[in-house]
């Protein structure tokens, strides 16, 4: 609970709370979602990891912004391989590929609007072969084609743009 509000008082602005402050809140609602974790891909730390990676970003911190971005896809790809031999649900499966989708679509539009186009293309790119069974119209392969569309853009790689799938920009 305490995590949860620090995360709301964290993420809107309020009179006489300067951003500094704001920031030490969400850092302190991310340790907080962290020492709570049974796992390091529990949702509520990925979600304020993205919290706090906004802030940082906007008060001009991108590097530490993408330390918290990258660190969602790396807990989701280290829990994403754990759970695929523990577990034999696909639907399981299927949502943690999904979740780990966003994360590296997030990731990938951070890298290509802070100058790191290609590097943002390569795991949009990787991202959307990821996608296995799931459907093409699944918001996490789109949320992954329109990331990679939009580094591709970033990255002037209008070629690969005009041969996306009808439909998918």
């Amino acid at each position: 609970v305490l995590a949860s509000a620090q995360a709301h008082l964290a993420q809107f602005p309020m009179p006489g709370v300067s951003m500094a402050q704001r920031l030490g809140l969400m850092a302190q609602a991310v340790e907080s979602h962290r020492a709570e974790a049974d796992t390091l891909d529990d949702a509520m730390l990925l979600h304020a990891r993205v919290k706090l990676a906004r802030l940082l970003d906007v008060s001009g911190h991108p590097v530490a912004a993408q330390a918290q971005l990258y660190a969602n896809v790396v807990a989701l790809q280290a829990g994403q391989n754990v759970r695929r031999i523990a577990m034999g649900l696909p639907e399981y499966r299927d949502f943690q590929r999904a979740m780990l989708m966003q994360a590296e679509a997030l990731y990938a539009r951070f890298l290509a609007s802070h100058g790191q186009a290609e590097e943002g293309v390569k795991l949009a790119r990787n991202s959307l072969q990821r996608a296995g069974r799931l459907q093409a119209d699944h918001y996490a392969s789109r949320d992954s084609q329109s990331a990679w569309l939009w580094a591709a853009m970033a990255a002037g790689q209008p070629l690969a743009v005009r041969q996306a799938p009808a439909g998918q920009h």
